[in-house]
């Protein structure tokens, strides 16, 4: 999982390194305890107050065709592809 850290901290069980506010937590080649994870997570730790918060993943979300905006690409003879755009005619007086 990924957490997020919520105010300056530097992290005594990884060498004090810094995480801002922000920043992922774990950083990129070290892996806590699940202890370690809980004492972050909450006011469990030196500090007494919660450094870390689990990142949820976005929900996938999927558009029905018939609802796109674009219409799909048309393939010319030379091979490029290009868009249809629908254009409102104006009236002139």
């Amino acid at each position: 999982m990924t957490y997020r850290t919520l105010i300056y901290w530097e992290d005594l069980k990884d060498g004090r390194h810094p995480y801002k506010p922000g920043d992922v937590y774990p950083r990129e080649g070290y892996t806590p305890s699940p202890e370690r994870i809980e004492e972050l997570s909450t006011t469990h730790n030196k500090r007494g107050i919660q450094l870390i918060e689990e990142v949820k993943a976005p929900e996938k979300v999927t558009v029905p065709l018939e609802n796109k905006l674009e219409e799909p690409k048309k393939e010319k003879a030379d091979g490029k592809s290009t868009r249809t755009v629908k254009s409102r005619s104006r009236k002139t007086k």
